[in-house]
């Protein structure tokens, strides 16, 4: 879930049908406004709307667990980040 306020990806776990929070990281840029996975599952790609960029965090396809930006670009007026 990307939380605009305070700029940051916060993961989950579903178990028994509840929601249980388990991490929340920096997303590297201003007002996330949409997140999502590459194709591979390996990195979470964000689009920070204020800021312009897109920033990509390393995930681990066994666990989920995002590890800290490793990357951003430039991006004017970025919404959406969408993979072919």
């Amino acid at each position: 879930i990307s939380n605009r306020g305070d700029n940051s990806i916060a993961t989950y776990t579903i178990e028994n049908q509840t929601l249980t929070l388990r991490n929340t990281i920096p997303c590297g840029g201003d007002w996330p406004r949409h997140a999502t996975l590459d194709p591979a599952g390996t990195h979470l790609y964000v689009s920070n709307q204020n800021s312009g960029t897109i920033t990509w965090l390393p995930r681990d396809p066994a666990t989920g667990e995002l590890s800290k930006v490793a990357g951003h670009t430039k991006a004017t007026a970025v919404a959406m980040v969408l993979f072919p």
